[in-house]
């Protein structure tokens, strides 16, 4: 980047003055007011909080020029040149003159003060303060004492920062800029009693006469004295910090054209004394100076979107991709160097472990050598150990080097691209499109097992990626417990049905296996069984098996196999005794597990069994998405509550086979509702618990997870002998080893259901059917049909999309731009075609482009949120505020920041609309009228009334489009008639207008 020219501007006495201050902290750097370019100047408030960080200054000897310039001048050595600007050797004579006062001259403490104020580094500090309104002050400099005449200056930094000329340099991803701020408040008392005790001893004589009186000479001697205080002093300080994370997705490092102007107010102890002042000596006042500079500032993108130096053509969505992809590359360059260097950590501990004879054979350790082992060398423990270190290290850097290459790709495309839309049009031509491409050991998940269809001759087939584990699958009843038969089975075949059924009850199963009676009594033995197992202590860690399968990469969906399995077919209930288990102490914590989200749905019966009562805000969320409102965190007993009615719901029995359609009058499968709550995640947790050995389930996609008992060591799981369950279909299957017989399974007696229509098939325990969750429909009525009392006049859509509104004049409708909903877009739009209506001229054609100009963060921050304040989650819902830790609550400055940051990106519904279009009436000065799809207008006044400017919008959908006037109303017939009245009365004939007049008005005759 080239250097400012190297220029300083003097400004007048009169423009020094403070109360001009604000007027050049706002305006242009021409013109006495500067309104006329106000634009140009980016604002700066304490919202911004710390988004903007200045790193380094370019032309940092202007500024140190104009602050010598402005203390030579205030310190008086001459106003003749004031409102001059000095470049090139004019201004390096001016600087040499100015150096001959005690306040600038060279190796003075105060102009070292002032030289180390204005360098680089000191600019970049000083640069947050130096943009707000008070400036950022500097120390005071103090001159030598000559014969009690000395000189002192107080000089502050002003700093406006300049949209044209803005230069878009990096990115960065993931910025972390935090910002602290402290106040404190110090109340100090001070109170003391003081006792003095005086002892004098003196001789006194008189002498009397006539004339002169009486002469009384005397002597006093002080003997001693004695003095006694007591002090009590009392200090209270408070002190208030907070501490401001925002998080961003990227940062810009942009090179902004800076104004700073250096003010400088100097006082002479003597000749600027009271005294002086008093008889008539004016008082000097302040001299200021100013300077161009450019400044590396980074700016989070939000800011930038808000300063209006990014919008969607120069820095567009596709960058922003492209970006994205470079962040995703950094992350792997950054993982893949902390493994290789671990993994060197790793090979210098092995190789510290190798004795003296095996560090000889292996050589120096290199890793790029080879080296011909003996026998009982290449098979000892330590050097395998060594060479399989050696080998890992080879892999992590050849893994790092391709991660650097690829990084460099992505980052060299995304910057050509960003230079592409930054630049004009004749700017480089970025080449072809580069895709970020996920490294192969970013997901090292395990090879899935083989999956065989089933033939005419034999089962489906389940076979390890080794081929060491093959199982045979075999079908259970679908009955609602098909987890139950396929575990059954599975112990049966390993032999482990004892301690699942107990001795008795699995002789008297594996006598009758085809037992209606005796397989119910199994299933509902094995339930028990897995509810003890909840119910019981020490249990607590099920809980980190998923997450602990989970946390490996590719691993993502070994979730569904517990959702799978829960969704499996009527087993509500099976799981009666871990609701009753989830009521003890001490296993609060497994609520976290049930704790339910976005996927869990309710109906209000089972809301109201829960005890839980929202908001009527809330409560519309959940009529319309029948969830739990994101707004709403239930207590724990609440939780338990929810956990207990969620464990009853019923679940869907098998499908048919033949995809027939259901018979008349047969009663609908119970809704599978179940299925989607976590508490499934534990039951093949409980089931390896209680088997006492590892437990394999397999998807159908031939995913497989691992659940260990208490105190199993992961290396010692023997798959070729463990049992396997396999999951598909939203069912389980007995996945038994080749050549066991095919398990002899019975569907369980379906109970009985008196349920109506509106209810589920199977009841609850307590004998009360739960609700079925009604079917929403996206509208009961055609949003676009005519209201139901369509009486009243309204906006009527033609075919071809024109808009005539009531007084006949007709709208053609736009498209919807921007972000959300399209609102601000359209806001844009219209303020624009607003100003080309006849009738619409001067400051008002000014102030309609201005708004129009403005970015919806700048219209919220400089206008206010809309709505009440109390409403504002009820009408918006915004998301909760992250980044915050130890649940501090979030500061009103930080959520009105959030919810403006919301409001700009995000659709709102159609209730706030109208709040959003009251707001905008007043913020822009205009009559808004809002029209719904069936043609109803609402109408929100401005403060100039009907005599203002009136724009027009639609909602149409989700979104919200300006309407433009094709045609105006038509003339009333009112008018008409009263123009075709007064032509009768004129017979005729056509009468000049004096004539006309004075026929017209026979009262203005004189009598």
């Amino acid at each position: 980047m080239r250097e400012p020219e190297r220029a300083v501007r003097l400004l007048t006495a009169a423009r020094s003055r403070p109360e001009r201050i604000a007027d050049w902290r706002a305006s242009a750097a021409d013109g006495p007011s500067g309104r006329a370019d106000a634009s140009d100047v980016l604002p700066f408030d304490d919202l911004i909080g710390s988004g903007i960080l200045a790193v380094d200054i370019h032309g940092a000897a202007n500024v140190h020029d104009a602050l010598t310039l402005a203390t030579a001048r205030a310190d008086g050595v001459g106003d003749k040149d004031l409102g001059t600007r000095y470049t090139g050797d004019r201004l390096a004579e001016a600087v040499r003159k100015a150096r001959r006062t005690p306040l600038t001259g060279l190796g003075t403490v105060p102009a070292q003060a002032q030289q180390e104020a204005t360098t680089q580094t000191g600019l970049a500090a000083a640069f947050r303060d130096a943009l707000s309104a008070n400036g950022s002050p500097l120390p005071v400099q103090a001159s030598a004492r000559l014969l009690r005449q000395f000189h002192t200056a107080d000089s502050r930094l002003y700093a406006k920062m300049h949209r044209r000329g803005a230069r878009l340099l990096a990115v960065e991803n993931k910025p972390r800029m935090e910002a602290m701020q402290r106040t404190k408040t110090s109340d100090a008392l001070e109170s003391g009693v003081t006792d003095t005790v005086e002892g004098a001893a003196g001789v006194t004589s008189t002498t009397n006469t006539d004339r002169a009186g009486a002469v009384i000479p005397g002597a006093t001697v002080p003997i001693g004295g004695a003095a006694d205080g007591t002090v009590t002093k009392a200090t209270a300080d408070t002190t208030l910090g907070t501490h401001l994370k925002v998080g961003t997705d990227r940062s810009m490092l942009f090179a902004l054209p800076v104004s700073w102007l250096t003010v400088t107010e100097v006082d002479h102890r003597l000749t600027d004394s009271r005294p002086l002042h008093a008889l008539g000596k004016a008082k000097r006042g302040p001299r200021a100076a100013e300077a161009e500079t450019t400044a590396l500032v980074w700016l989070r993108e939000d800011i930038a979107r808000d300063y209006g130096l990014l919008d969607d053509t120069t820095f567009p969505d596709e960058v922003g991709k492209a970006w994205d992809a470079q962040a995703k590359a950094v992350g792997d360059l950054a993982t893949a160097e902390q493994r290789y260097y671990d993994a060197r950590a790793r090979a210098r501990e092995a190789w510290l472990d190798l004795g003296t004879e095996e560090r000889a054979a292996l050589g120096d350790g290199r890793f790029d050598l080879s080296t011909v082992l003996p026998r009982e060398l290449a098979e000892s423990p330590a050097v395998v150990a060594w060479q399989a270190a050696r080998d890992e290290v080879r892999r992590w850097q050849e893994r790092t080097d391709a991660a650097a290459a690829d990084h460099h790709r992505l980052h060299l495309a995304a910057s050509r691209l960003t230079a592409h839309h930054q630049g004009p049009s004749a700017g480089p031509v970025p080449g072809p499109p580069q895709e970020y491409a996920r490294p192969g050991w970013r997901s090292e998940a395990p090879e899935p097992y083989t999956v065989t269809d089933a033939t005419d001759s034999a089962p489906r087939t389940l076979t390890s990626p080794d081929g060491a584990t093959v199982r045979e699958v075999h079908d259970v009843p679908h009955d609602g417990a098909s987890f139950f038969h396929a575990l059954i089975a599975t112990a049966d075949a390993r032999g482990r049905l004892p301690h699942l059924l107990g001795t008795e009850l699995a002789d008297r199963f594996t006598q009758a296996p085809g037992d209606p009676a005796v397989t119910a009594e199994a299933v509902d033995a094995a339930r028990e069984r897995l509810a003890w197992a909840l119910g019981g202590d020490g249990n607590e860690d099920l809980l980190e098996v998923p997450a602990r399968a989970l946390g490996g990469d590719g691993n993502e969906d070994l979730l569904e196999v517990p959702a799978r399995a829960l969704g499996g077919d009527g087993n509500e209930d099976l799981l009666e005794v871990p609701a009753r288990a989830l009521g003890d102490d001490g296993n609060d914590d497994l609520l976290d597990a049930l704790a339910p989200d976005v996927a869990d749905t309710f109906t209000q019966a089972e809301l109201d069994e829960a005890g839980v009562t929202f908001t009527p805000a809330q409560q519309a969320e959940f009529d319309a998405f029948g969830r739990l409102p994101l707004t709403f965190w239930p207590t724990p007993e609440q939780r338990r509550k929810l956990a207990r009615v969620a464990l009853f719901r019923p679940f869907a029995p098998e499908p048919r086979q033949d995809d027939t359609e259901r018979p008349d009058g047969e009663p609908a499968p119970p809704v599978r509702r179940a299925g989607d709550h976590g508490g499934a995640d534990l039951l093949p947790a409980l089931a390896a618990r209680v088997l006492g050995t590892p437990l394999t389930v397999v998807t159908g996609e031939g995913r497989e997870q691992v659940f260990l008992p208490h105190g199993t060591d992961p290396a010692a799981v023997d798959p070729v002998n463990d049992p396997v369950l396999f999951s598909a279909d939203g069912f389980f299957h007995a996945a038994l080893p080749p050549g066991t017989p095919a398990p002899v399974t019975v569907a369980l007696p379906a109970p009985a259901t008196g349920a109506d229509p509106g209810t589920s098939a199977a009841p609850a325990t307590d004998g009360t059917p739960t609700t079925r969750q009604p079917a929403h429909r996206s509208h009961t009525t055609p949003p676009w049909a005519p209201p139901a009392e369509s009486s009243g006049p309204r906006y009527r859509l033609a075919h071809d999309g024109v808009l005539t509104a009531p007084d006949g004049a007709t709208y053609a409708q736009g498209t919807p731009t921007g972000r959300g909903n399209g609102f601000f877009g359209a806001l844009s739009t219209a303020l624009r075609h607003a100003t080309e209506q006849p009738g619409t001229y001067g400051p008002e054609v000014a102030r309609l482009r201005n708004s129009a100009r403005l970015s919806p963060a700048e219209l919220l921050r400089l206008h206010g949120l809309p709505g009440d304040p109390a409403q504002h989650d009820s009408l918006f819902s915004p998301p909760p505020l992250v980044g915050l830790r130890s649940g501090a609550t979030p500061s009103p400055q930080a959520r009105e920041a959030h919810l403006r940051h919301h409001l700009t990106r995000a659709p709102w519904g159609p209730e706030a609309d109208h709040a959003v279009a009251r707001w905008a009436a007043t913020a822009t000065g205009t009559t808004v009228t809002l029209v719904e799809e069936n043609g109803t207008a609402h109408t929100y006044p401005g403060p100039d009334g009907a005599a203002g400017t009136h724009i027009r919008f639609r909602r149409r959908g989700g979104d919200i489009v300006p309407l433009t006037l094709r045609t105006p109303a038509p003339n009333r017939p009112e008018r008409r008639r009263r123009r075709r009245r007064r032509r009768h009365r004129t017979c005729g004939r056509r009468l000049p207008w004096t004539r006309h007049r004075r026929q017209r008005r026979p009262w203005s005759r004189s009598p």
